[in-house]
């Protein structure tokens, strides 16, 4: 993870990866990657152990570094209005 990660550079990194493995899959779906729905399609949320979300946390900010929270642990939530099946508007 490089350092000057802000969290929304994460998940812009995170949806590309997932969505070239979906590709490869040939899955039903794709990650929408419109930089203008981040904030309404995903969060980042610090994880417990097993890397489910930790509710003892709120989501983090956007605007924030992942590495400013001291944890190594998050989790990302991807809400249902992300999922896109290739090829529709």
């Amino acid at each position: 993870m490089r350092d000057h990660y802000s969290n929304k550079e994460l998940i812009v990194d995170a949806i590309d990866a997932f969505n070239k493995r979906l590709m490869e899959l040939n899955a039903q779906y794709r990650l929408d990657d419109n930089l203008d729905n981040l904030e309404s399609n995903y969060r980042i949320y610090i994880a417990k152990k097993k890397g489910n979300p930790n509710d003892d946390y709120p989501a983090l900010s956007m605007a924030s570094g992942i590495k400013n929270f001291g944890k190594k642990l998050f989790a990302v939530g991807i809400f249902m209005q992300a999922l896109k099946t290739p090829g529709a508007g």
